[in-house]
């Protein structure tokens, strides 16, 4: 959250000279100067989210954790052996074939 408070804050003082990194249009340059504001803001923001929600520095492992216990959990070679049966019977007598056995 601090060093969000400190882009802010930099961003902020900085406004008039932020666009220049990437423009020289005087035009452009005006409407950056305007929606430096929202940016600050924005950056401010989005630091605050990860301290409120208690994942700051951890923001995708809740994710990552469910699917690793899966995988961890699964039977790799009995997968292995259901899937390799599931194409052998598809590869040799196809959709088509298939239902012209059963009639």
């Amino acid at each position: 959250m601090v060093i969000g408070i400190i882009f802010c804050m930099v961003i902020i003082i900085l406004r008039h000279r932020v666009a220049f990194m990437f423009t020289s249009s005087f035009d452009v340059l005006h409407e950056v100067d305007k929606l430096c504001y929202l940016l600050a803001l924005t950056i401010l923001l989005n630091s605050v989210q990860p301290v409120r929600s208690g994942h700051m520095g951890w923001n995708d492992n809740w994710r990552d954790e469910p699917i690793a216990i899966i995988t961890s959990l699964c039977d790799w070679e009995e997968e292995a052996i259901k899937a390799s049966h599931r194409v052998e019977k598809w590869s040799i007598l196809g959709p088509v074939n298939q239902l012209k056995d059963q009639d």
